[in-house]
């Protein structure tokens, strides 16, 4: 029975990991469409930051994915320096977990962070 609850329990977590994919995608489309004209610094960027501090790994990757959309194409260059500088420790512990999203998000992202960074 124990077992049964536990299952019931991994497959809603996938339902939500999967939900949650689908929605840092179509944030990245409306970012990477708009621009600054989607306002993502009042709109978004609040979002990021409470995924970010949530602790679930697989979150914090999909919050650092929606991080690098707003760094690269949330407006001009520069315009979330701020950012890079909040996810830069974030980005290169990453590149050591055990967990293969947050890994891999950390190794993208920290390419993209040298190209986006300005400095």
């Amino acid at each position: 029975r124990i077992q049964h609850a536990s299952e019931g329990r991994e497959q809603e977590l996938e339902w939500e990991y999967d939900l949650m994919n689908s929605v840092v995608d179509g944030t990245g489309y409306v970012v990477k469409k708009l621009g600054s004209a989607c306002n993502p610094r009042e709109l978004i960027l609040p979002h990021v930051a409470s995924l970010l501090a949530g602790g679930d790994r697989d979150l914090i990757g999909n919050a650092l994915l929606t991080a690098l959309d707003l760094i690269e194409h949330g407006g001009d260059q520069g315009a979330f320096d701020d950012l890079v500088v909040e996810v830069s420790p974030i980005f290169i512990a990453g590149v050591q977990s055990d967990h293969p999203g947050l890994r891999g998000a950390s190794c993208f992202g920290l390419g993209v962070l040298a190209q986006y960074s300005g400095s």
